[in-house]
This record gives structure tokens, C-alpha cells and sequence, in this order.
């Protein structure tokens, strides 16, 4: 089987046949990477699928944790052919669990402003497909376990999840913290494989945006390694009330600066709103819009409404019939929400979600922000 596949994994994921990458010559059995990527391929195809017939019944809960490690995380040949695209072959997953979400409004003069507080933030786990990760151990009569410093091993027994991983992916520094925060954070995905998926789709789709940075930015991440952020924040369906929280806001960007404004100064958040805003249809040609932007808007709208096809439901379109929009339409509509937060401090986002054309051009006017991190 390795030798079947040796030429493939040469090609796709090492450019040039780089002598330096440990998965193209690792000795040993490649069956923990390989049953993943053939699981995901799989369901991957369950997943378009369920877009193309729309017709989900029910879905399924699972914990933050075991949605990340074991259908995602822990399949390095996947995550790794889209980093690599840009000579990136190490990546970091950085989780932050936000105090839940009050709605307050702290400066009515700027109500995009909402910083919020990290309770839990830290490194869960690294994928590096140049360097296999160091093995477990066993300390004289103690317990097996995976060092994740010279006096500090996470045993096998306490986490037996490590047993079976990649030998390409690692735990992080702050692997417990997250792991148990994670455990915490109970999710639903409707029809089950597709709803995962759907995550799984603004994910990878964030990890692609890494062909935006050049230069120094570009550079730095090829060396040190490419970090993603993933964030949850319990919050209300109803924006008014704080009681009764029912969903997770959750954020995806990469640690990495932008200048916010590009192009004649325009603003890159703004612009983002703007593309997400616009139906999934061109409304001359009919034609699908494919960019990055609508499969976001079309995956984040199937997690929150259970039918892809709700995906313009809240939209203001003159040319669509509102009559059955809900409140939760309205208040949601287009289901992703851009947020652009200072280099100096992540968390305190600027969420730019407006209702108006004045608005918006309000928010452009006042935006002092030159550079910083976009969610």
C-alpha cells in the first residue's frame, strides 16, 4: 500500500520531492493518516449530496472535541494539501471559548464595537507534515504517555485519544485546557454527516485565505508555521434577551495581519459584508456565485436553518418574496458576520453587520483601524 501511494503523497503534497519531509519517507505504516483522508473523502461526498437534494431530517449533538479530533484535526494528509499550496507544511489550531454574549452596546456611537472576554485560549494541537511528532513514552513504572514538555506527559490513560493519532499531528501546549473546554461546548448538526461537513467547508475555506498574505506575512508563516483560530461564544436567538442561550457564535481567522484597506481605500470588512450580502444567484444570468464567500454564507446558513435552500431567508431583495421571513431572518441574515479586530488585541472585534447603506458608510467613515486581524 505505501508503495502505491508513496508516488501520489510525492506529488501532491512535497513540491519538488523535498528529501527533508518525514511523510514522504516514513518507513513505518501510513493506515492512521490514510483511514482518515479516505473517511473525509467519503463523506465529502455525502455532503454535496445533501446540497443537491436539500432533504435533511434531524441531525445529531456532539461535543466541540469530538467533532474537531476525530473527524477533522486528526488528518494531517487533508489539512495538509491546502496549506502547502503556499510551502506552508506546519499548522497550529489556537481555540478561544468567549464569556457568553450579552448584547450590551458599550459605546452607542460605534455599536459595532464588541470586544469580548477569553475565558479559555491556547494551543490545542499542531500538524506538521515535515517533522513526525516525538512517540509515547513510559517513565520507569509509571503510566504511558505523550511529553508534551521535558517534565510534563499527558498519560495515555487519562487521554486515550492520543493512542490512535497521526504521527503527524501533536498536542499543544495548552491541550488539556481546551480539550475540556471543548468537552463543554455541546453542539447540533443537522443532518448529522452534512452538518459537519458544512463546519468543516468555513474551516478549510479560511485556511485557502492564506494565499492572501505575501511578503514578510507570507514568509514568517512558511517558517513558523500557519496558526488558525477558532473561537465559540454562547449567545441568544433573540438579540434582547440574555437568558435562554441556544447558540455557539463561532469565529475562524487566521493569526496573521491584514490591511483593511485595499483598493482606493476601500474597506476590506466592509467589502466582505458586501459579498456575503448578495444572493447566491446572480440575479442577471442565474448563474451560482462559487467564490469562498457564498459557500460560506451557504454552509453557515444550513448549520443555523437545517435547509441549504433558506440561504437568502432575511435578505431585503426587492425582487424576492419576504412574506414568510422571521425575526430570526432579520436578525441573522446573511448568517456570517465580518469582524476586523486590532493587531494589539484580537479579541476586541469590530463586527460589521449593518441594515442601511448609511450605516455602513457610517462604519466606513469612523473604521481608524490600519491594520489587524480579520474574522
Amino acid at each position: 500500500m505505501h508503495s502505491l501511494l508513496k508516488p501520489w503523497i510525492t506529488g501532491l503534497f512535497v513540491r519538488d520531492a523535498d528529501p527533508d519531509y518525514d511523510l514522504v519517507n516514513f518507513s513505518g505504516p501510513l493506515a492512521r493518516e490514510i483511514q482518515p483522508l479516505l473517511k473525509f473523502l467519503m463523506q465529502k461526498g455525502a455532503f454535496w449530496s445533501g446540497i443537491s437534494r436539500d432533504n435533511n431530517f434531524g441531525g445529531e449533538s456532539a461535543t466541540a472535541f469530538d467533532v474537531l479530533w476525530n473527524d477533522f484535526i486528526n488528518n494531517p494528509l487533508y489539512l495538509g494539501t491546502i496549506a502547502k499550496s503556499e510551502d506552508i507544511h506546519r499548522l497550529r489550531f489556537r481555540v478561544i471559548i468567549y464569556e457568553p454574549d450579552t448584547d450590551e452596546i458599550l459605546d452607542a456611537t460605534r455599536p459595532e464595537f464588541r470586544p469580548k472576554k477569553p475565558v479559555v485560549d491556547g494551543v490545542f494541537v499542531e500538524v506538521d507534515l515535515k517533522h513526525k511528532r516525538p512517540g509515547i513514552v513510559t517513565n520507569g513504572n509509571g503510566p504511558r504517555g505523550y511529553p508534551i514538555s521535558e517534565d510534563n506527559n499527558l498519560s495515555i490513560d487519562d487521554y486515550p485519544e492520543l493512542e490512535e493519532m497521526s504521527d503527524f499531528v501533536a498536542p499543544g501546549r495548552d491541550y488539556v485546557a481546551v480539550r475540556d473546554a471543548l468537552e463543554e461546548c455541546l453542539l447540533f448538526f443537522p443532518g448529522e454527516v452534512v452538518g459537519r461537513h458544512a463546519f468543516f467547508t468555513l474551516i478549510e475555506n479560511k485556511i485557502r485565505n492564506v494565499k492572501h498574505f505575501k511578503g514578510a506575512a507570507l514568509r514568517q508563516m512558511q517558517q513558523d508555521g500557519l496558526e488558525l483560530c477558532i473561537s465559540f461564544q454562547e449567545r441568544s436567538v433573540r438579540q434582547s434577551q440574555s437568558e435562554g442561550r441556544a447558540l455557539y457564535s463561532v469565529g475562524i481567522w487566521l493569526n496573521g495581519l491584514v490591511k483593511f484597506r485595499v483598493k482606493a481605500g476601500t474597506l476590506l470588512p466592509a467589502t466582505r459584508f458586501n459579498n456575503l450580502s448578495k444572493g447566491i444567484m446572480d440575479e442577471d444570468t442565474f448563474a451560482p456565485r462559487l467564490g469562498g464567500s457564498s459557500q460560506d454564507k451557504l454552509c453557515a446558513s444550513m448549520l443555523f436553518n437545517n435547509f441549504f435552500l433558506d440561504v437568502q431567508n432575511g435578505d431585503h431583495n426587492e425582487l424576492r418574496d419576504r412574506s414568510e421571513d422571521t425575526e430570526r431572518d432579520e436578525a441573522f441574515y446573511p448568517w456570517i458576520t465580518p469582524a476586523a479586530s486590532p493587531a494589539e488585541d484580537m479579541h476586541a472585534d469590530n463586527e460589521i453587520k449593518t441594515k442601511t447603506e448609511a450605516e455602513l458608510a457610517r462604519v466606513d467613515r469612523n473604521f481608524k483601524l490600519e491594520h489587524g486581524f480579520m474574522n
